[in-house]
């Protein structure tokens, strides 16, 4: 975030404080994204795990480690 924080009259500051430690998870890293987090209550909720913590892809076409070495 480049160091602005949104105007927390409207949320309160703790929400807004969830919704930058939600936005940081996921990778946003704006104001809007941070305002649509507020205005859609996602804050409240836990963040959803990012796809590199699922198992991998298995797949014939899908060329492993070992292709580039």
């Amino acid at each position: 975030m480049s160091g602005h924080r949104p105007p927390c009259r409207p949320y309160g500051s703790e929400r807004v404080e969830a919704a930058a430690e939600r936005a940081i998870e996921i990778g946003a890293k704006t104001y809007g994204s941070i305002k649509s987090i507020l205005d859609n209550k996602l804050d409240r909720k836990p963040a959803p795990k990012r796809a590199a913590d699922a198992a991998p892809i298995l797949h014939p076409n899908i060329r492993g480690p070992r292709y580039y070495h």
